[in-house]
């Protein structure tokens, strides 16, 4: 797939107009498009790393410090980040919350 940057991408065309093409939760864009382009290149790469690669399960970061959320401390303050989820599924469920589901009738096309 697109993580090999060697792999030749969409053209830059149908990555900036049509939706879904290379990834099923990416919009079409020309932001994006550029991005895909020059993944392999050294100033682009972590960006690149950070907006397509699959997120993890739980993340934490000090917005003060860290604004473009580049550094994910959930790992490293893990009792801070398993407070704040107790905090947040309280919260929700005191709400009563929906939460999202997966549609059962999506294809993935």
């Amino acid at each position: 797939g697109l993580d090999d940057p060697t792999v030749e991408p969409p053209s830059f065309e149908e990555l900036e107009w049509k939706t879904f093409c290379c990834y099923a939760d990416m919009d079409a864009g020309p932001t994006k498009a550029w991005m895909v382009h020059h993944r392999a290149e050294e100033g682009v790469r972590e960006a690149y790393r950070l907006g397509f690669d699959k997120r993890p399960a739980e993340e934490l970061y000090d917005l003060e410090n860290d604004p473009g959320e580049w550094t994910n401390l959930a790992a490293d303050q893990s009792a801070l980040a398993d407070s704040l989820l107790d905090m947040l599924r309280t919260w929700r469920y005191d709400i009563e919350a929906n939460m999202p589901q997966p549609n059962p009738d999506w294809s993935g096309d």
